[in-house]
C-alpha cells in the first residue's frame, strides 16, 4: 500500500490566525482552515536546513521598516535552536540555497506564506511572501517557523484526544460546511509518519490557527499566543538541537519613534497592576464590570529597551485581564490577555506578563554570543554525482510502488538506492508519476535523479497536470527550474482555474 501521509504537506503554506481569538489579530489566511497544502505533525525530520547552519535571507523589495521588523522577530527562532539568520540587503545575485521574501499584495484575509522546511535556489522566485506593510510579531514568527519546517499546531496527532469530536462535527459543517466525512479526514484520522515528529499539543503555539475553546476537552482556545510559546522553544531546540537557550527569555515588541504609543488595559473581577520597569504606573480594581485605562506610555520608554507588564489577582472566578500597546500607524506592537480558559490562569492564579519593548533603531540584528553555533556547511550536488544512475539500469517493476514511497517521505538517500537497483523512474499510482510526486514535494535533488532516469515530463495527470504544472501550482521554483533547464513545456494556461486531484 502506498503511504499518502506527505502528499500535501511539502508546498505553499499559508499563513495563520484565522478565526483568532481575539479580532485585533491580523487574519492571515483566506483560505478555509485546513484547506491549504496539509500538514501531518509539528514538524518534519527531513528538511533542507541543518543544525549548526547559517541560514542566508534576502529580500527582493520592502522599506527599511519591514525588512527591519521581519529581521528582528524572525530572530526569536534563533535564540533557541542552533542555527544563525544572515539577513542580506542588498540584492540576490547567484543562486544558492536562502530564504527570499517579498512584500506583495495578498488575497483578501492574507498576510503571508512561506514554502515549508526549505528555501530557494532561485534570484527572482521567492520562498516567502508579506503583505506590503507587514511588521506584526505573529505573522513573522508563524512564517519562519514554517521555513525552518514546522507544520500547523491544529494537524498534530498530539491533539487527538483533546478535540471534542461532536463540537468539531458542529462547528466546521457551520463555517465550512464540511461534513462529518471530511471532518475526519481534516481532523481525526491523523496519521502518524517516519518523516514527521511532534511533542504535546499546544494551546499557545504561534503556528496554530485560532480556534474557540468549546472544540476542546481542555477548554483553551487554539493559537492564542502573540510571541513563541515555551513549547515553541522547546521544540525548534529539539529539531535543532545544540544551543543552550537564553536565561532571560522574555520577547522583545517593536516601538518606532515616529508615533504615538498608548498602553490600553482591562480587567473584570480583580486587581490589576500595570507596571513599567518594575514600577506600578497604574492599578485597576475591577468589579464584575469591565473597567479600562489608558496610559500615554511614549513618556516611560528608555533609550534602549523597556520591559512592560502586569500582575493580576482574581476575585472572582469570572475574571479577565488584557493589556495592549497601540500606536497610531502600525497597529498593536504587543498584545497580552487572560482568563479562565487560557494557559495562563489556573483557577484562581494568573501567571504574570511582561516583555520588552526596544526602539526600532535598537532592533535585534544577530545573536550576541554567534559563537554558539557551530557552522556545518552542506555540500552540494556535483555534476559527476549521478554518474551511478546515467547507465543502462534493468527495470524492475516490483520496485516502482518503494520508490514512491521513498518520495513521499522525501528519502533521497533511498530513491537513489532502488534507481540504481532498477525501480522505473516513471512509476505511478492513480496517475502520479515519481516525477510528479518529486514535483509537488519539492525535492530538487529528487527530481535532478528521475531526469537523469530518464523520467518523462510530458505525463499528464487528469488530463492537464504534468510534473511542471504541479511545481508551478504549490510554488516549488527551484523544481520548476530544474524542470524547465532539462527541457519540459512551461506553459501555464489555465492552470490558476484548475483544482489539483487527491491522491487517495
Amino acid at each position: 500500500m502506498i503511504r499518502t501521509t506527505l502528499l500535501w504537506s511539502m508546498g505553499l503554506i499559508c499563513s495563520a490566525t484565522i478565526g483568532a481569538t481575539d479580532a485585533k489579530r491580523p487574519k492571515s489566511c483566506g483560505l478555509p482552515i485546513f484547506d491549504a497544502p496539509k500538514e501531518r505533525a509539528l514538524y518534519y525530520k527531513n528538511r533542507e536546513w541543518k543544525p549548526g547552519q547559517v541560514i542566508k535571507v534576502y529580500f527582493l523589495n520592502g522599506t527599511e521598516i519591514e525588512r527591519g521588523a521581519v529581521e528582528h522577530y524572525a530572530r526569536e527562532w534563533e535564540k533557541y535552536g542552533n542555527f544563525k539568520f544572515e539577513f542580506h540587503q542588498e540584492r540576490k545575485t547567484q543562486k544558492e540555497h536562502t530564504v527570499l521574501i517579498k512584500f506583495e499584495a495578498q488575497r483578501p484575509g492574507v498576510a503571508g506564506w512561506s514554502s515549508l522546511g526549505r528555501g530557494t535556489e532561485s534570484i527572482e522566485h521567492n520562498s516567502m511572501s508579506f503583505a506590503v506593510g507587514t511588521r506584526h510579531e505573529g505573522t513573522i514568527l508563524h512564517e519562519f517557523g514554517h521555513t525552518l519546517g514546522f507544520g500547523h499546531e491544529q494537524d498534530s496527532p498530539g491533539g487527538a484526544a483533546d478535540w471534542i469530536p461532536e463540537a468539531a462535527y458542529k462547528y466546521f459543517r457551520e463555517h465550512y460546511k464540511w461534513d462529518r466525512k471530511k471532518v475526519d479526514e481534516e481532523i481525526f484520522n491523523k496519521v502518524s509518519d517516519a518523516s514527521v515528529d511532534w511533542t504535546a499539543f499546544d494551546h499557545e503555539s504561534t503556528m496554530a490557527y485560532g480556534l474557540p475553546g468549546e472544540l476542546f476537552k481542555s477548554g483553551r482556545p487554539l493559537g492564542s499566543g502573540s510571541f513563541l510559546s515555551v513549547g515553541d522553544k522547546q521544540a525548534i531546540a529539539k529539531m535543532y538541537p545544540g544551543r543552550k537557550p537564553p536565561v532571560d527569555q522574555l520577547a522583545t515588541a517593536l516601538y518606532y519613534a515616529d508615533t504615538n504609543h498608548n498602553l490600553n488595559a482591562a480587567a473584570k473581577n480583580g486587581v490589576m497592576q500595570i507596571l513599567a520597569d518594575g514600577v506600578v504606573i497604574k492599578e485597576i480594581q475591577a468589579g464584575p464590570q469591565e473597567s479600562r485605562v489608558e496610559i500615554k506610555f511614549d513618556e516611560y520608554m528608555k533609550t534602549q529597551r523597556t520591559k512592560v507588564g502586569y500582575n493580576f489577582v482574581p476575585s472572582a472566578p469570572d475574571y479577565s485581564a488584557s493589556m495592549y500597546l497601540t500606536d497610531d500607524k502600525f497597529g498593536y506592537p504587543l498584545m497580552a490577555w487572560c482568563s479562565p480558559k487560557y494557559s495562563c490562569a489556573s483557577g484562581m492564579s494568573v501567571k504574570p506578563f511582561a516583555a520588552y519593548i526596544t526602539h526600532f533603531r535598537n532592533r535585534n540584528r544577530g545573536q550576541d554570543t554567534p559563537d554558539a553555533v557551530i557552522v556545518q556547511p552542506v555540500t552540494p550536488p556535483t555534476e559527476d554525482s549521478y554518474a551511478d544512475l546515467s547507465g543502462d539500469i534493468a527495470v524492475n517493476g516490483d520496485l516502482g510502488p518503494k520508490l514512491l514511497n521513498a518520495i513521499l517521505q522525501r528519502n533521497s538517500v533511498e530513491v537513489r538506492r532502488l534507481l540504481v537497483s532498477g525501480a522505473d523512474p516513471n512509476a505511478s499510482y492513480q496517475g502520479w508519476t515519481a516525477l510528479m510526486l518529486a514535483a509537488y514535494t519539492g525535492e530538487k535533488e529528487i527530481t535532478r535523479m528521475l531526469i537523469v532516469r530518464k523520467a518523462t515530463f510530458e505525463t499528464k495527470l487528469a488530463n492537464y497536470w504534468t510534473a511542471y504544472l504541479i511545481a508551478r501550482k504549490v510554488n516549488n521554483v527551484d523544481v520548476m527550474e530544474i524542470l524547465a533547464k532539462a527541457g519540459a513545456n512551461v506553459r501555464t494556461a489555465g492552470l490558476e482555474q484548475r483544482t489539483l486531484p487527491a491522491l487517495q
